[in-house]
């Protein structure tokens, strides 16, 4: 880990590898990844409403990828929704192709509450989306987490883009989509948030990239 001193605060940096393994440790020890998606999205919630109440007058959309970092944003729009805030989940791909089963539960535990559910997997329905984005006074990024590899897809690249054009406050979950959470490198388009909650610890590529975190806000999930 890597320390910095920032605001008179200690931010504690990890590489995406140390963080794996501490999740793993953390699994050894009884705590289930469905604990800890449950701690990551209540906790943004709850910071959520913390930076931004009150909540009743506006509407947050969560854009969900079909990973843990997706099922982390269904557990937050699931609190929110509990705490009567207006709230709609547009999730990039089918149900079926939700690559976890933990996160594939969250995404079905919405169903009996009164969050808006979209999926999307085409750029001609996530146009027909854009409204809902572009009317939401928060915009929470679940696209990516620390799992991501490669170039990014058209499907997300233009969610991404919808993202940045609203007017709306963004807040990305665990890291801006888009950013390396290792080298800090950006693909062509970025997630540009004002307000990044990051989880147990900040991510090594989100050091010095504030123009695309904005402020960081770390809070915990239950691991030691």
């Amino acid at each position: 880990m890597i320390n910095l001193i920032l605001e008179l605060r200690v931010v504690e940096f990890i590489t995406p590898r140390r963080m794996s393994e501490e999740e793993g440790r953390a699994v050894d020890r009884g705590i289930t990844v469905e604990i800890l998606m449950e701690n990551a999205g209540r906790g943004v919630a709850e910071e959520i409403n913390r930076r931004f109440a009150p909540l009743e007058e506006k509407k947050v959309v969560v854009l969900a990828g079909n990973g843990n970092n997706g099922g982390d944003g269904m557990v937050a729009a699931r609190y929110l929704s509990a705490q009567n805030v207006s709230c709609a989940v547009i999730l990039l791909c089918a149900p079926s192709a939700i690559k976890t089963e933990v996160a594939r539960r969250n995404f079905e535990r919405l169903s009996g509450t009164p969050v808006g559910m979209h999926t999307v997997s085409a750029l001609t329905e996530l146009t027909e989306l854009s409204r809902i984005v572009g009317s939401a006074e928060i915009i929470l990024d679940a696209i990516f987490g620390t799992g991501v590899k490669g170039p990014v897809r058209e499907l997300q690249a233009e969610a991404i883009r919808m993202i940045n054009r609203s007017k709306g406050v963004v807040v990305a979950l665990d890291l801006p989509s888009g950013l390396d959470p290792l080298t800090g490198d950006v693909s062509d388009v970025c997630v540009r948030a004002e307000l990044t909650v990051t989880l147990h610890r900040a991510k090594v590529g989100l050091r010095g990239r504030e123009e695309y975190t904005g402020e960081l806000v770390v809070i915990p999930i239950g691991i030691d």
